[in-house]
């Protein structure tokens, strides 16, 4: 059994419901729902009555959550004389994120951490979206998709856009589109690791009319950077993230469709194991990743 499971239970038990409880804690219903099961096969007794989304406590839950509570007080006590007497921020701590993230942060952020603490050493591993299915080696991992993981804390970062974006070399020999669906028809470069999803493009106008086009791409990387690339040399569409329009404009000239005004919504999310929360150097990166990305315009 794990504090986080216990911490879990009680946000369930709060709010009775675990859509609701997995959105506060940030994390999927499918995940929460497995920490729950493995408390009850922990203590070998069921601890909710479930009734559709709506569930309430059995008496053993009832229980568990009037006896959790002071576990949980002595265990916040206990973690705040640790880490006060644990402050110095140094060693190593390995980042994994997609290389156009890396090279995001490493423009903005992570040069100021350093500076700061000077015997904290950043070993940064640039993350494929095929290799973002487990934390492997890494101490964080920023994902676009949250890990279905039940030992891992994930904090979502962010929602960020993605731009449709051609060159004029393309818009003239293929013409514009002038909508989405249009999209269908054009020569469009892709990355993602999914093929089913690599075969899709889910777009959002300002407005808030949505919706998703099936794509025939004619290229498919599992890098941001490589799909940019191809677009910059005249050769079809692709989505290039905001918090990269800066960056991949120096590399080349290129066009956004539609006006800037339909996007492809997605989010970041931070992972970690819960083991590392309680470190010096792991809660200064968590806490400035979030405060940095949570509150930047650019992405």
């Amino acid at each position: 059994m794990e504090i986080d499971s216990l911490k879990m239970f009680k946000v369930v038990s709060e709010y009775l419901n675990i859509t609701q409880a997995a959105s506060v804690l940030d994390i999927s219903q499918p995940a929460l729902s497995r920490r729950i099961k493995q408390l009850e096969n922990h203590f070998g007794a069921m601890l909710l009555h479930r009734r559709g989304s709506s569930i309430e406590l059995t008496s053993q839950g009832a229980q568990l959550l009037h006896m959790s509570q002071r576990i949980l007080d002595d265990y916040e006590t206990m973690a705040e004389a640790l880490i006060s007497h644990n402050d110095e921020v140094e060693g190593r701590v390995i980042i994994g994120a997609p290389a156009p993230i890396l090279r995001w942060l490493s423009e903005s952020l992570l040069p100021s951490i350093v500076e700061q603490y000077p015997d904290l050493n950043l070993d940064l591993r640039t993350v494929s979206p095929l290799q973002q299915t487990s934390m492997s080696d890494c101490d964080l991992l920023i994902t676009p998709r949250p890990l279905e993981d039940a030992s891992l804390i994930g904090h979502k970062l962010s929602d960020f856009s993605s731009y449709f974006c051609a060159t004029n070399e393309y818009l003239e020999r293929y013409g514009e589109p002038q909508c989405p669906t249009e999209l269908s028809q054009h020569r469009c470069i892709n990355y993602y690791p999914d093929c089913n999803q690599s075969l899709r493009w889910h777009w959002q106008w300002r407005s808030g009319e949505s919706g998703t086009t099936k794509l025939n791409p004619f290229i498919i990387a599992d890098s941001a950077d490589i799909a940019a690339q191809w677009m910059r040399r005249g050769l079809g569409i692709t989505l290039v993230p905001k918090s990269q329009m800066r960056y991949q404009s120096k590399q080349g000239s290129f066009e956004v469709l539609f006006e800037g005004r339909c996007v492809q919504k997605q989010q970041l999310h931070l992972m970690y194991r819960s083991c590392n929360s309680m470190t010096a150097r792991f809660k200064v990166i968590v806490d400035r990743i979030i405060e940095f990305i949570g509150k930047d315009d650019h992405i």
